[in-house]
């Protein structure tokens, strides 16, 4: 029982100390998590627009596999070959806060650790082991002399 009182006060004092401890941290932490955000909604059109080009690329091979087929008199010398999309590729946005959410997520967890470790009792029934002892010879010796006079 003394150590389930002990965790749960170690649980409330982490809890605690892990927000005291990304309290100063957080602002910075939310940028990052904006700034991810934001180059991940750029990765997503970028991944979409690729997908098309994609798509293009491979409509523009049957078109030039059909155009092969023609004669020569009607592309003229060395054919006709129509060209083909590059990827596309968009920026990323640089992230001044790059970091900052792991260092908190870090500083937190941190914290709560500590808390843990901590022992917040005193675990008042290890003082009660030699009071008990006393008081169960006490009561052996009376039940003794009691079957004995």
């Amino acid at each position: 029982m003394v150590h389930f009182g002990d965790r749960t006060a170690a649980i409330f004092q982490g809890a605690y100390d892990a927000a005291v401890a990304i309290w100063s941290s957080l602002p910075g932490a939310i940028g990052d998590f904006a700034f991810q955000a934001a180059n991940g909604l750029i990765s997503g059109v970028e991944a979409m627009l690729n997908g098309v080009v994609t798509r293009i690329n491979s409509f523009i091979e049957t078109l030039n596999a059909a155009l092969a087929l023609l004669p020569e008199w009607a592309t003229g010398e060395g054919g006709v070959r129509i060209g083909t999309l590059d990827p596309v590729a968009l920026g990323r946005i640089g992230n001044p806060f790059e970091g900052a959410a792991t260092a908190a997520g870090a500083v937190a967890s941190d914290a709560f650790s500590a808390a843990l470790a901590r022992t917040f009792s005193n675990h008042p029934i290890s003082g009660l082991a030699p009071w008990l002892t006393t008081l169960a010879s006490g009561r052996r010796l009376r039940a003794s002399r009691s079957h004995a006079g």
